[in-house]
């Protein structure tokens, strides 16, 4: 179309379709910046995951934990600023800020923790560990907090033997235990039973016979 217009009011048309044009020949560089952000992102969080990790090994924790916490103090820090600006996660990257969030030290880390390991299930219900990780991030705030959990995943040591953190048992069913991946009550309870029994001494342990005739 023709516009035959003079004065104000053609500059203002001609700067409008000045405007558009430089908006839509930027556009395809700017989201070209946010997908590269995104993905080194993920990729850091994906690293902050891996020495979470790490530190969680035998020969570091707990003799180390002094040093770990210091570290888990630094990548909660980490996780936090980068899921303030979380563009396009996917339930793994959900996953791995919550664990990260679930070795924090008081209620907000926790129920931070429980926020994204719900959003990593809701984006894959396929995703069991962050099923699992939703009842015990919920479990952990729950103890912070004073109050009973619910699912079963805490334990606490009393009296030289493990035993549950006070739960609630009308708050949830053991189907619903089970769909989140938490065994039913009387398993834990067995389960902890069986680990506070005695190790037998080791002249005791009978030995399995090399004599082929046996």
């Amino acid at each position: 179309m023709e516009l035959f217009l003079r004065g104000p009011r053609a500059y203002v048309v001609r700067f409008l379709q000045g405007s558009l044009i430089v908006t839509l020949a930027i556009l395809p560089c700017a989201c070209a910046v946010v997908r590269h952000a995104t993905a080194d992102d993920r990729a850091k969080l994906a690293a902050i995951y891996s020495a979470d990790q790490a530190d969680r090994a035998p020969d570091v924790w707990p003799a180390q934990w002094e040093a770990v916490a210091h570290r888990d103090s630094l990548r909660r820090i980490q996780v936090i600023e980068l899921a303030a600006r979380a563009r396009s996660w996917v339930s793994s990257d959900w996953y791995h800020a919550a664990v990260v969030l679930q070795h924090g030290s008081d209620s907000a880390d926790f129920r931070r923790a429980n926020d994204w390991a719900r959003r990593a299930v809701q984006l894959d219900s396929t995703n069991a560990q962050a099923r699992w990780l939703s009842a015990a991030s919920w479990d952990r705030f729950q103890m912070s907090i004073g109050q009973p959990q619910w699912y079963g995943t805490q334990n606490v040591m009393m009296g030289g033997l493990w035993q549950l953190y006070r739960i609630d048992s009308t708050k949830v069913t053991d189907a619903e235990r089970q769909r989140l991946g938490v065994p039913p009550l009387d398993s834990l309870r067995a389960r902890l039973n069986r680990s506070n029994k005695p190790k037998p001494a080791l002249d005791t342990v009978p030995q399995l016979s090399t004599d082929p005739q046996r």
